[in-house]
């Protein structure tokens, strides 16, 4: 598992609180569902940045960076197809 030592943690959330602060101050935090999602998040990316030497074992950095790719295209899959996202964007003449 990748270990931060406490006051570089400290200073990471220090310093991403004071840059972040107008987007902080407008979420309802009296909501149950923004600490646990923020909760989850958390648990989630330490699982992940703990599962991660196991799979470069097993696989490459090719297998890794692939597995994540692919995650956030079936991100953006699910949020297009469960939750009504619509992507916009401009698709450019690549000369091809």
């Amino acid at each position: 598992m990748i270990f931060l030592p406490p006051p570089l943690c400290s200073f990471l959330l220090v310093s991403s609180a004071i840059l972040e602060r107008s987007p902080l101050l407008e979420v309802r935090w009296r909501l149950w569902e923004v600490p646990a999602l923020l909760a989850s998040l958390s648990l989630a990316s330490s699982a992940r940045a703990s599962c991660l030497p196991a799979m470069l074992r097993l696989s490459s950095s090719a297998g890794a960076v692939l597995a994540a790719l692919s995650a956030d295209f079936y991100a953006v899959l699910a949020g297009v197809a469960l939750l009504g996202y619509k992507v916009r964007g401009q698709v450019k003449n690549l000369g091809i």
